[in-house]
């Protein structure tokens, strides 16, 4: 009796090539978080020397480097949330309340560019959604 085993071949083949994906996925996480890490350092580094009187005429370039190491820690933030596998929890909830609970974390980003903000929240409908997604986006 013959069997044909080229499907069984064919899932077996599958099947390891995504536990390769999955681990290249899960090296890549594990690189991103430990660049994070020398990159916190720095930026605290980075802001203590902005507060030395020595380094006034550096203030400009000083703040250029830490919103450049914030812009690739979004990055590498942005890319370590695609690679965890994540539930949704979605309720019932308003976007209003998500906002009213980050605009003190958006102010004090504001603020420190030497903006303002200003809001103007109205009523809107709830909907159905996943708060967490906002409260990472900002």
């Amino acid at each position: 009796m013959l069997f044909d085993i080229t499907q069984i071949k064919q899932y077996e083949q599958e099947m390891a090539r995504l536990d390769c994906i999955n681990l290249v996925g899960e090296m890549a996480a594990s690189i991103g978080h430990e660049v994070r890490n020398p990159m916190t350092t720095v930026r605290e580094y980075l802001q203590l020397f902005d507060k030395r009187p020595e380094f006034v005429n550096s203030h400009t370039q000083i703040l250029t480097m830490i919103e450049e190491l914030d812009r690739a820690n979004s990055i590498i933030a942005e890319f370590l949330s695609l690679a965890k596998n994540q539930t949704l929890e979605q309720t019932l909830g308003n976007i209003n309340n998500v906002l009213e609970a980050m605009l003190p974390l958006l102010q004090a980003e504001v603020l420190r560019s030497g903006h303002s903000i200003q809001t103007n929240i109205r009523n809107i409908p709830d909907i159905i959604m996943d708060a967490r997604k906002f409260v990472n986006f900002f």
